[in-house]
């Protein structure tokens, strides 16, 4: 390196290395925004299930209503003659929003009964 200058060599070393840098991050920022993708679409589904248990839960078998429950709750427990549900992730956080008024901050013109507890209702009233 003579007055401020870089050799030619030097120059095509770096330039090399940096455009192996370069393709690594764009690598990695496509392997994020597929992920990102992935995320995104499973949430969907998740509310999708959530929006449709209501449904699924009233045409269902008592079989297919099982499965149903296993995948929203965890577990319960029953005391005083009251149901307390433990939700399974991320049923948890949809239930939680809604006891905080953050699901819907304005009721729409579509209501629906509240699924959760609708379905709560019936497993309380189911003879087993």
């Amino acid at each position: 390196m003579l007055n401020g200058k870089i050799s030619e060599d030097y120059f095509l070393d770096k330039s090399g290395e940096w455009r192996k840098e370069q393709g690594s991050i764009r690598e990695t920022i496509a392997k994020h925004e597929k992920a990102n993708m992935n995320y995104l679409t499973q949430g969907v589904q998740i509310i999708e299930l959530a929006r449709k248990a209501y449904r699924l839960y009233l045409e269902q078998k008592p079989t297919e209503k099982r499965k149903l429950l296993r995948i929203l709750l965890s577990n319960c427990t029953f005391d005083s003659g009251k149901l307390y549900p433990i939700y399974n992730k991320p049923f948890d956080l949809l239930v939680k929003s809604k006891e905080n008024d953050d699901w819907l901050p304005k009721q729409d013109s579509n209501q629906r009964p509240d699924t959760i507890r609708f379905l709560l209702r019936k497993i309380e009233s189911s003879p087993n």
